[in-house]
């Protein structure tokens, strides 16, 4: 999947999303014990059509990021919300403030520009140049995918904190289509039934007709 988002040749496989499930799991982060809060705005969030690979790319580097770049133990919060009205959806990942943010923040609107430039790093362990896509462009990467399901990626330095922003436009799983129907057999229908569960001694059969 990386190599045709690098190059541009993925297309996007919008599947439906359970996002209160998946962005509740930190177990794949090495973090602290309660250093991770969730929360979404309607709560639960509704399921949600989004490409399931794209979106764990983004969600899983902006959260890699802010345990990397931020402060060392320092609360990582994530809000997720969706507006139907406009019909998008918006993850933020917000972090403490960490090693060189001062410089960051006195960068404004240029480093974020940087941030999302292909070989580009910001931080301490970065001299500014030039690199592969291998190291400095996880944020490139993740604008692309955004990109492919038309949305898009921000990220804010400010004095106390810094903000990844994703937004997107998407659709709602329409849960009333799936919802039980009443009907009724018409008459002279035969029915059969086989119960074989295991906590039953043998097989039974039923059968009803109408």
């Amino acid at each position: 999947m990386a190599r045709d988002v690098i190059h541009d040749t993925y297309v996007p496989r919008m599947e439906r999303l359970d996002l209160n499930y998946m962005l509740g799991q930190t177990s794949g982060f090495r973090a602290s014990e309660g250093q991770f809060s969730l929360y979404c705005s309607p709560s639960p969030l509704p399921e949600l059509f989004l490409d399931k690979g794209l979106f764990k790319c983004i969600h899983g580097n902006a959260v890699r990021n802010a345990l990397k770049y931020g402060e060392h133990g320092g609360k990582i919060i994530t809000e997720a919300t969706y507006d139907p009205a406009k019909g998008e959806f918006e993850l933020r990942v917000i972090n403490s403030p960490g090693p060189g943010h001062d410089k960051l923040v006195a960068m404004g609107s240029r480093a974020t520009e940087l941030v999302f430039s292909q070989g580009k790093r910001l931080h301490k362990d970065s001299d500014l140049g030039k690199r592969s896509h291998s190291a400095g462009d996880g944020a490139w990467i993740m604008q692309k995918c955004a990109k492919i399901m038309k949305g898009g990626c921000e990220i804010i330095f400010e004095e106390s904190k810094t903000t990844f922003v994703f937004r997107v436009p998407v659709q709602v799983h329409n849960t009333s289509l799936s919802q039980e129907v009443e009907f009724h057999l018409p008459l002279g229908v035969w029915g059969i039934a086989i119960d074989d569960s295991k906590i039953q001694e043998s097989p039974r059969l039923y059968c009803f007709v109408v």
